[in-house]
């Protein structure tokens, strides 16, 4: 083998799509994510620590008995291994982690992502993060290790074989577990007497309910320095208010916010596009602007697509997510009825990130509304949504009917919760 050392990782079984907002380590090798059981980010600010030394660190808000994930998207086109330590503590192991190339590693395919619910217990399960207090965390509880308490960190590292192993769906059969695949306390020396720490004791990581998560060993060689770290700071929101990082406390009406712009209003979907189609029978194409003012209410101005023509909207400060019943509802103008009704029909997709977009079927002609359900696209939550005209023109009763394609009037979440970060 030479000097060449083939190091046991973990590679996740499931690919779980993310959405591509602005987080944590954005518009690197990866982008990293910590998410509740809910689907919602948490919030995160930047910090300037690096501006002295070399990553991305964020602070990030913490909620006291959430259950988080961190979601972990490969932006390269080569296989990464990613060690990950929560409160200093290697995520797979247990181990003290330094975040070095031959700790237990996760790797994560070209374009491919991964969320990590929780503790590495075994091949087929780990025991979820959930945020707490230093004197419950995992950390403290078993290891008496409070060096790193309330932190989460990531090094990246690129694979040094261009070769890039096959991936199945299906686990392949294991000789026997890894080393280290179901760690122990191991006796390690207290830092810091516990009396001191519960004074001011910190946020921390706690060791939650069992929960499925195969996973299977890989062989993979990291290269040998980090492509890229990523440091997370979480902190109850009364120490982050004491620390100055967001702004708590009453607002001086006279005295603007640092922004000094009007807040959007909740489920307010500003345009984000709009390609207008042909127009044959009396419509103007609007410009972008007045399409996209055009749209909100229902019973405001509606918005010809054009023959082929489409708009997507996204929704600022709501996501829409899959509840109970139909999640979303498009409002339509269209006159007429019997063989004078317009043949208005639209395809109407949706997305995480604006990005990849999954279709949700045909809607029309008819109306004046259309509901539909995110139940079987594989997304618990979208923010963008698509309409794009069919291109049909006329039906057999009316010759110059639906000419000017698609009326929108408005687009409504029937189904969603705050994605403000």
């Amino acid at each position: 083998m030479g000097r060449k050392i083939l190091l046991s990782v973990l590679f996740m079984m499931s690919i779980v799509p993310v959405t591509a907002i602005a987080h944590a380590g954005q518009g690197n090798v990866v982008d990293a994510r910590i998410v509740s059981d809910s689907g919602v980010e948490f919030a995160t600010y930047r910090s300037d620590l690096r501006a002295r030394q070399a990553g991305d660190f964020f602070y990030l808000e913490a909620v006291k008995g959430e259950r988080y994930s961190i979601q972990v998207t490969n932006a390269s086109g080569r296989r990464v291994g990613v060690v990950i330590a929560v409160d200093g503590r290697n995520i797979i192991d247990g181990k003290k982690s330094d975040l070095k190339r031959n700790e237990r590693m996760y790797v994560i395919g070209p374009y491919g992502s991964s969320t990590f619910e929780g503790w590495r217990t075994g091949l087929d399960r780990t025991n979820r993060f959930y945020f707490t207090a230093q004197s419950d965390s995992y950390a403290e509880k078993v290891f008496g290790d409070g060096s790193a308490m309330g932190t989460i960190a990531l090094n990246v590292y690129r694979e040094r074989l261009p070769e890039i192993t096959p991936y199945s769906d299906r686990p392949p059969r294991m000789r026997g577990a890894p080393s280290g695949a179901e760690p122990s306390a191991p006796r390690e020396s207290r830092s810091t007497d516990r009396a001191d720490q519960k004074q001011g004791e910190e946020t921390g990581t706690g060791f939650g309910p069992t929960t499925y998560s195969p996973a299977h060993v890989v062989q993979f060689e990291p290269e040998y320095a980090p492509a890229q770290r990523i440091v997370l700071k979480y902190e109850w929101r009364s120490e982050l208010c004491r620390k100055g990082i967001i702004r708590c406390g009453p607002k001086n009406r006279f005295w603007p916010d640092e922004e000094g712009f009007a807040p959007i209003p909740r489920g307010f979907s500003p345009g984000v596009s709009f390609t207008p189609g042909t127009y044959l029978f009396g419509s103007e194409p609007p410009a972008s602007g007045d399409a996209f003012k055009a749209l909100g209410a229902p019973g405001g101005q509606p918005v010809p697509l054009g023959l082929g023509g489409q708009i997507t909207l996204e929704f600022v400060d709501t996501v829409i997510i899959d509840g109970p019943g139909d999640d979303l509802q498009i409002n339509a103008f269209s006159p007429g009825s019997g063989s004078q009704e317009l043949d208005n029909r639209a395809e109407v997709l949706v997305s995480a990130d604006g990005v990849s977009f999954v279709s949700l079927g045909t809607i029309g002609p008819g109306g004046p509304s259309f509901s539909k359900d995110l139940s079987g696209t594989g997304l618990a939550q979208i923010r963008f949504v698509r309409i794009v005209d069919s291109g049909s023109c006329c039906l057999s009763g009316n010759p110059r009917g639906g000419g000017d394609g698609f009326n929108v009037e408005s687009v409504e979440a029937l189904n969603s919760t705050s994605g403000k970060t």
